[in-house]
C-alpha cells in the first residue's frame, strides 16, 4: 500500500511539473502517462480440468471461482498506461495489468506437532493495445470510453508442508490465454496537464494450460482451460505532456 501511495504521488508531482507544457483540456499530440486500481472487483471464472482415464475415456471437472474484492487491496491489480492524443477525441496506446499476492497460513516453523503450513500465491497479468474516445471537448470533465485486447497470463499455487518438513504442491495452476477489455468513465481535468479518471470496467477472458500436483511422490500434470469475467470500478491518475 505504502509502495501504491508513493507511485500515485510520483506521478501526481511529475503531471504538475509538466502541466504547464500540456494544452488546455486538448489532448491532441499530447502524451498520457497513468498510473491506477481498482477498488472494487467482481471476477467469476469456470475451470475445467480435462483427465484421461484408465479404459481411454476422458472426464471433464468444472471448478467455478467467484471472488469479490473492495477498497484498496494489495489483491487488486496495478494498472500503468500510456498513450497519444491522435485527435482531440481519440487516444491509441497501451496498458500494463498486474497484480500478485502470497499468503502463508499456520506456523512460521514447522515441527512435530506444530501442525502444517499451507502456502499460497497468485500471478495476473494482462497487456496489450488501447483505445480511447474520449466526449466533450475543451471540457474539464470529458466522458470516455475505451477497450484493450491483449495477453492473459494466470498462475496459482498451492503448497502444504507437514510437519516432517516435506513440502507437497497440491495445485500448481498456470494459464495463458486472451483477454478483451471495454470501459467507460469520466476524466476529470484539475490542470490541464493533470486527470482523474475513475472508470467501470468489463473484462472477458479465455485462458488455456495445465496444473500439477504431487501425487504419491510424483507429480501428476492435468490439462485445463478456463474462461470468465470481470466487473470493477476503478481510479486512474494520468499526467498529459504537450508534444
Amino acid at each position: 500500500m505504502r509502495n501504491k501511495t508513493l507511485t500515485a504521488l510520483s506521478i501526481i508531482g511529475f503531471a504538475f511539473v509538466v502541466s504547464a507544457q500540456a494544452k488546455a483540456q486538448n489532448i491532441e499530440h499530447s502524451l498520457q502517462l497513468g498510473l491506477g486500481t481498482n477498488f472494487l472487483t467482481y471476477d467469476s471464472g469456470t475451470i475445467t480440468e480435462s483427465q484421461q482415464q484408465g479404459n481411454g475415456t476422458t472426464v471433464e471437472y468444472k471448478t467455478i471461482d467467484q471472488t469479490t474484492t473492495w477498497g484498496f487491496s494489495s489483491r487488486n491489480p496495478i494498472s500503468l498506461e500510456g498513450g497519444y492524443g491522435i485527435t482531440d477525441s481519440l487516444v491509441i496506446g497501451g496498458i500494463l495489468q498486474f497484480g500478485a499476492w502470497a499468503n502463508n497460513t499456520g506456523p512460521q516453523t514447522v515441527t512435530a506437532g506444530s501442525g502444517d503450513r499451507l502456502h499460497e500465491s497468485r500471478f495476473s497479468l494482462f497487456i496489450g493495445p488501447k483505445v480511447d474516445y474520449m466526449f466533450l471537448p475543451d471540457s474539464m470533465v470529458r466522458p470516455f470510453v475505451g477497450g484493450a485486447i491483449g495477453l492473459v497470463r494466470r498462475t496459482d499455487t498451492r503448497e502444504q508442508t507437514n510437519q516432517n518438513n516435506v513440502t507437497t504442491t497440491q495445485s500448481d495452476l498456470g494459464q495463458t490465454g486472451i483477454g478483451l477489455m471495454a470501459r467507460a468513465g469520466i476524466r476529470w481535468f484539475l490542470t490541464p496537464g493533470f486527470s482523474i479518471d475513475p472508470a467501470f470496467m468489463v473484462g472477458l477472458g479465455w485462458t488455456s494450460g495445465s496444473t500439477g500436483a504431487s501425487v504419491g511422490g510424483a507429480t501428476q500434470n492435468t490439462d485445463t482451460s478456463a474462461n470468465g469475467y470481470t466487473l470493477g470500478l476503478s481510479v486512474a491518475f494520468s499526467g498529459w505532456v504537450g508534444l
